[in-house]
């Protein structure tokens, strides 16, 4: 338990950096589809 207590800080870090990298990398997946879909509505549209 010594290496969970001295590292706790970095074991949160590490994790904040993957759960923030994983929304980031969602939100720009998502904002990708959601360009795609304007341009296929205003190609249905046109």
């Amino acid at each position: 338990m010594k290496f969970l207590k001295k590292n706790w800080g970095w074991i949160l870090i590490t994790l904040s950096i993957f759960v923030i990298g994983g929304l980031v990398i969602d939100v720009i997946k998502a904002n990708k589809q959601y360009k795609r879909d304007i341009k296929t509505l205003d190609n249905d549209i046109a």
